[in-house]
């Protein structure tokens, strides 16, 4: 159980040991999305014109953007489709990669099974206890299934009952309502709407009027900040609140740091008083397991 009040903060790469892609992975396939005849289906059942399809795929894989959210930062006049888009094809690997989260097909680096070891108490009244919270800068809702999925399965709930429990807040917003009985299935036009919806992208996403607020208030309670698979962008940390004065020597702050080279994470702690990783290349279920155990 985790006993000291802690702040996990989600990344891209958090969700990657699942088949989620990374910033640059997500555009590729939302460039390959305007060409299939289901999406561009869909899209015309949202109201949306044809011709656009054609115009929006080439001024983003022009752009020189690694990201759809970068890129629709510079240019909101295609948030409509490029979020319809990332929504498709966010949902599409929610199906592909649901039988990863569990036994005989999950990933090699099961940070979610490691996550959920820490926490298994004797009661699910125990297990809300904990004074842990997890912002998330993700869209997908593959944490919150396998949590749901073990706590029903530990603790006898009823799957909404367990969902309610989770201590989660998406930033950014979400694939729309998670849903146990459909999470991973088939979706058609108006759920797929629902979940473009429910995506904020960067300037959508007010850091006075959104969830960044209820992060910053759960970050300056804390006692331990712990960021997986993170990528410490300058814009995202400041909206957290960091570099955080207060914080200097007061709370425990670690983070992974896989993909980033030595002299670029060196600096990041610098700025913004991580605790240097002793083993930059980790899995993420070992850092968990060394930072909360």
């Amino acid at each position: 159980m985790i006993e000291k009040p802690t702040v996990l903060i989600l990344g891209a790469g958090a969700s990657q040991p699942y088949g989620l892609p990374l910033g640059s992975q997500l555009r590729d396939s939302v460039l390959r999305a305007v060409d299939n005849v289901e999406f561009r289906s869909l899209h015309q059942e949202s109201d949306g014109q044809e011709e656009e399809l054609s115009e929006f795929a080439l001024d983003l894989a022009t752009s020189g953007f690694s990201s759809v959210d970068a890129f629709l930062e510079e240019r909101p006049q295609w948030t409509g489709v490029g979020k319809l888009a990332m929504a498709w094809c966010l949902m599409g690997y929610e199906q592909a990669t649901k039988a990863m989260l569990f036994p005989p097909t999950q990933p090699h680096d099961h940070w979610y099974e490691t996550l959920w070891a820490t926490l298994k108490s004797r009661s699910w009244r125990s297990f809300k206890k904990q004074p842990l919270s997890i912002i998330t800068f993700n869209y997908d809702r593959s944490l919150e299934h396998y949590l749901v999925t073990v706590a029903c399965n530990n603790y006898s709930l009823r799957p909404q009952t367990a969902a309610e429990g989770l201590p989660i807040v998406h930033v950014h917003g979400t694939l729309g309502p998670y849903d146990a009985s459909n999470y991973g299935g088939p979706f058609d036009g108006a759920i797929l709407n629902e979940a473009s919806k429910s995506i904020r992208v960067v300037h959508e996403a007010d850091v006075e009027h959104s969830e960044f607020v209820r992060a910053r208030q759960l970050i300056s309670k804390t006692e331990r900040v712990l960021f997986i698979g993170f990528g410490y962008l300058d814009t995202n940390m400041r909206k957290l609140g960091f570099p955080h004065e207060e914080l200097a020597g007061v709370v425990e702050i670690a983070g992974t740091s896989r993909g980033i080279p030595h002299n670029a994470w060196r600096e990041t702690c610098r700025t913004y008083g991580i605790a240097p990783n002793p083993a930059p290349g980790a899995h993420l279920a070992d850092v968990i397991a060394d930072t909360l155990y």
